[in-house]
Formats: C-alpha cells, structure tokens, sequence
C-alpha cells in the first residue's frame, strides 16, 4: 500500500488539521493494529513529525541531498522523530553526483544509519515530464533502489 500524506488541496483552504487526524489514525490502524506493510511518501519538511501524523511508523527514510540545508533538516528530524518514539531512522542519499557528494552525506549524518544513495540522474528528470515513474525508465535507477530495500530490510 502507497499513501501521499499531506498533499494541500487548494491554496486559502483553511488548516489541513482534519486531515491530518484521519491520516494519524488511518496510519495508526494500519501499522499497529493490522501489523500492515505501508509505505508513505511524505511531502518535504517538517509538517508531519510536528502533528505526530508518523508516530506509530516502524522506520523513517530521510532522504538527504549533499549540502547543509538538507543535512539540518535532516538532524531536525531526527529530534522530532526521537520526540516522537521514532526507533529507525536512516538516510538515503539523493541526487548523488561524486565520491565527495557520499561523504558530505555520511561524514555530517554519522549518527544515522546509511541505506544508500541515489545517484543524479537526468533520466529521473524526463520521466517526471513524462509522467512516468523513473523505476520503470532505467536500470541503474533500479539497482539503486534494489541496493538501498536490502540494506533496509537488514535493519528492520
């Protein structure tokens, strides 16, 4: 199952409180109650640790791209998720052009574990144009993601 959580509908529409407290709930049921395997694709930022809306989740994939804007919010959410109980959370690194780009990942986020990285990739860009998913566009893509679901599943 793939929920998007905490998508806005329409600007000037009012707190997306309500929303929130289904998908709190609905998230909640599914995951402790039902012991189901969900995946949540979360919008960036900090919305969803501050209203709690992934609290009972089993692990937290920060994605983090190489440069200090993204590695602070990476280490701010690792306090809302320790606020929050969070057990898991690791790193992916994304849009990965170097050697460098790993170790300005790995070396400032030594306290998460590393699932892996995604390299940048124009590909990644023209399936978006396209509206297609970038898994289905190119191989290097897939064994990325490969890479990275097995060293997740090692560590949950």
């Amino acid at each position: 199952m793939l929920i998007l959580l905490g998508c806005i509908p329409q600007g000037g529409g009012g707190c997306f409180c309500p929303e929130n407290v289904i998908l709190k709930n609905l998230i909640r049921h599914l995951v402790v109650q039902r012991e189901e395997a969900v995946i949540i694709d979360m919008e960036a930022g900090l919305e969803h640790l501050g209203r709690g809306s992934t609290g009972s989740v089993d692990a937290l994939m920060i994605v983090v791209e190489p440069g200090q804007r993204s590695i602070n919010t990476a280490r701010q959410i690792k306090k809302l998720g320790e606020d929050l109980h969070l057990k898991n959370m690791m790193i992916v690194g994304n849009k990965v052009t170097s050697d460098d780009d790993r170790r300005i990942i790995e070396e400032n986020l030594r306290d998460f574990p590393i699932l892996g990285h995604m390299s940048f990739n124009p590909k990644v860009i023209q399936a978006d144009r396209e509206g297609r998913s970038p898994y289905d566009i190119d191989d290097t893509i897939k064994e990325e993601v490969k890479t990275i679901l097995r060293e997740l599943e090692k560590r949950i």
